[in-house]
């Protein structure tokens, strides 16, 4: 098993401080939309704005290729937080991790989701 901290893709990115805004499932595609928690060395930093923690990035976490997603919840079954400026999410992410298997573990409020799929793509707009 490894763990998203100790995954290439992951390098000055915080998962744990990162909103999930929404999450779409196909025959062959899971992919969820989040608000990306960047810290310094991430090549997509930038200076936060005093009001922020860090900086924040749109950003796409998705596993192309899915043969199976089991345990996710649809949007409209999990609690939405609706923040100052209007945006809505839905937390954020609790634990990420590539099992011996091949397969994922993503869990959230959204789920205990285990995924099947050849990859995982994470990508910062």
């Amino acid at each position: 098993m490894v763990d998203w901290y100790d995954m290439e893709e992951f390098r000055g990115v915080d998962l744990n401080d990162s909103w999930v805004l929404s999450w779409e499932e196909t025959e062959d595609n899971l992919v969820f939309q989040i608000e990306a928690s960047l810290w310094p060395g991430h090549p997509k930093y930038t200076e936060p704005p005093k009001s922020d923690w860090t900086c924040y990035r749109k950003a796409t976490l998705s596993f192309p290729q899915k043969r199976r997603a089991n345990g996710l919840l649809s949007m409209s079954k999990v609690p939405s937080n609706t923040n100052p400026d209007g945006s809505v999410d839905y937390d954020y992410i609790d634990t990420l991790q590539r099992n011996d298997d091949g397969s994922f573990l993503l869990c959230g409020d959204f789920g205990e989701v285990t995924i099947e799929s050849g990859e995982l793509v994470f990508q910062v707009n």
